[in-house]
């Protein structure tokens, strides 16, 4: 084994001047630790090295040295080790989401509405665009007035019949004719699902009742989401139909405020009123909820109870119906008697028999009563 003489290890300038009879691993070994990074990637020739340890001292601490960090640098820096953030996953809700893009609406700061709900500011960003690319996407888009047939062969060239085709089901329907249906049906994927589900006439009773308890779920939420977030939200149910809505109510607001209305008809003129069997303590000060099973084809039994509350000192505007099932000629009739209320509905019937039939014995097997059908 070769042994180096402590001349090449001690002296640089007296090894730049040593006689190259030394292989040119030896040099890589002898070069200072400040040669930057780009000197060990080229070529390992004799005149390479000898030219890198030929190089003045200034060029060691000229501008171009700290373009790329050296060796010692890297291997040697104190440099204490960068702190691990901890991501934490912070999930929005429905209506925290509908409260964010209504506050961002009114002109509220997005880095103030991150802050409260404890998100980042790019989330918040990201739902403001996402919410627009979306409303720009719902807009009906032109169709043309008339349609080319499209013409199938029912068997191939060689005589063979084509596999079945999908029949696909009436849901499917051109954004267009979406467009068309009521304002005050909500358009959820899930309520969907939930509505071809009560078609089934051998579904159990037990199982309805929990279909049925899913759409109240959904419904109040999307409810709660629309109402304006400045005042409390107190909630009244109509007669008893209304009970099991106001015990879904009670299980997502747990501190807000009930009461109930009952219908009755007047013994002089044999109209139909509406009085407070208990009031709720925050009436005329929160946004009210009116909750009933369905809105019958002449809704008297909602516009007595919008009455009670506006002689009671609420404001039209802070009243919301809020529905399972709604007749559209009588949910017109309610709109065109107050048009400041807002209502909201999982399903919105045509006045055809057929259907009003089926929510007739819907209502019967679900053990409530109904006034008029």
């Amino acid at each position: 084994m070769m042994t180096i003489p402590p001349a090449f290890a001690l002296d640089r300038r007296a090894n730049a001047d040593a006689p190259s009879s030394l292989p040119s691993f030896v040099f890589a070994f002898l070069r200072p630790l400040s040669v930057s990074q780009s000197h060990y990637a080229s070529p390992t020739s004799h005149e390479n090295h000898s030219v890198a340890m030929h190089k003045s001292p200034e060029y060691y601490s000229s501008p171009h040295e700290h373009r790329k960090p050296t060796w010692s640098a890297m291997v040697s820096s104190p440099e204490s080790p960068r702190p691990r953030f901890v991501r934490t996953s912070r999930y929005l809700r429905e209506v925290d989401r509908r409260n964010i893009l209504e506050r961002i609406q009114n002109g509220e700061k997005q880095s103030d509405l991150a802050k409260e709900y404890q998100v980042s500011r790019a989330a918040i960003s990201n739902l403001k665009h996402r919410h627009k690319r979306k409303s720009h996407s719902d807009e009906a888009m032109p169709y043309s007035g008339h349609s080319t047939p499209i013409s199938y062969r029912e068997t191939s060239p060689r005589g063979a019949p084509y596999p079945t085709r999908p029949r696909w089901s009436a849901s499917l329907t051109p954004r267009s004719m979406a467009a068309s249906q009521h304002s005050a049906e909500i358009q959820l994927p899930s309520m969907t699902r939930l509505l071809a589900q009560l078609q089934d006439h051998q579904l159990p009773d037990a199982k309805l009742r929990l279909v049925i308890d899913r759409m109240t779920r959904l419904l109040l939420e999307e409810a709660l989401g629309r109402v304006s977030n400045e005042k409390p939200v107190s909630a009244v149910a109509l007669d008893e139909r209304g009970e099991q809505f106001l015990h879904e109510f009670q299980l997502i607001e747990v501190s807000a405020t009930t009461g109930q209305l009952q219908t009755r008809h007047d013994s002089e003129d044999g109209s139909l009123r509406a009085a407070f069997v208990s009031k709720p303590s925050q009436l005329t000060t929160s946004s009210v909820l009116v909750l009933d099973t369905h809105c019958s084809s002449s809704g008297r039994e909602l516009i007595a109870a919008i009455q009670t509350l506006l002689h009671a000192g609420v404001n039209e505007r802070d009243i919301s119906l809020v529905t399972l099932f709604s007749h559209k000629r009588g949910l017109d009739c309610v709109l065109d008697a107050f048009p400041n209320v807002q209502c909201l509905s999982a399903k919105v019937l045509s006045p055809s028999t057929e259907r009003w039939e089926f929510l007739s014995e819907l209502q019967r097997r679900l053990a409530t009563r109904s006034t008029d059908l």
